[in-house]
């Protein structure tokens, strides 16, 4: 998802310690994993939003919502974007 802090991996040949590494899973998540997906149907069409801990949150860079600055996408838009079709 990108979530801020989470796109650093800690290097393999160093532990990780709380002393040397920024990483606060609280800070991050504090409400621990509250993702939650919206499907919404008109018709023959679906729309789907994510929210994480209870605000609309875009999906990843690269993924092409409905509108520009929209959070709402085409239902087969996440799985194209993560690479599932």
């Amino acid at each position: 998802m990108g979530l801020p802090g989470s796109t650093e991996p800690a290097a393999p040949d160093t532990p990780y310690t709380y002393a040397d590494n920024p990483w606060r899973g609280a800070d991050v998540s504090p409400l621990g994993a509250n993702i939650q997906w919206d499907v919404f149907q008109k018709g023959d069409h679906y729309l789907v939003r994510m929210l994480y801990n209870e605000r609309e949150t875009a999906f990843r860079a690269g993924c092409h919502p409905i509108a520009k600055g929209s959070k709402f996408y085409d239902l087969d838009e996440p799985e194209r974007c993560f690479g599932r079709s």
